[in-house]
């Protein structure tokens, strides 16, 4: 993706709500994201293996992620029909979007802080003159 990174990236129904940078520009979208799973086949020549790599498997891909759930229920009970792969959809979207290394460029990312210290047994309901002070992280 070349000079690019997330900074954000959560799962919405069947959406990811995907944030970041793409060589210096922000960006913000929803994905409409099909995730996969993977089966056993007896294609022994598959280019996909189990991790230990005993198994050939053969790639499933869903028209959404309630549809993967769906099929990971349906077959949940079924003895010897084992299913394959990242269930966590929003990593298996970052590995996606982002399969080598990522280089953050911290200089555009915005990070704070705030500390606030109250003492709720002395104050239990809310005073008008307690003031939250929000202060820029020191560099």
């Amino acid at each position: 993706m070349g000079n690019s990174f997330y900074t954000s990236v959560e799962r919405y129904g069947n959406n990811m709500l995907w944030r970041g940078y793409k060589n210096g520009v922000s960006f913000s979208k929803r994905v409409k994201y099909k995730p996969r799973l993977f089966l056993q086949t007896k294609d022994t020549d598959s280019e996909y293996k189990s991790l230990l790599g005993e198994v050939p498997l053969k790639e499933k891909v869903f028209d959404s992620m309630s549809d993967a759930k769906d099929f990971l229920e349906r077959y949940s009970e079924v003895s010897g029909f084992n299913i394959y792969g990242n269930t966590r959809y929003v990593d298996q979207f970052i590995q996606e979007k982002y399969p080598d290394q990522i280089d953050f460029d911290m200089k555009l990312i915005n990070v704070f802080s705030y500390d606030i210290e109250v003492d709720i047994s002395s104050h239990p309901k809310y005073d008008e003159n307690h003031k939250i002070k929000v202060r820029k992280k020191q560099e």
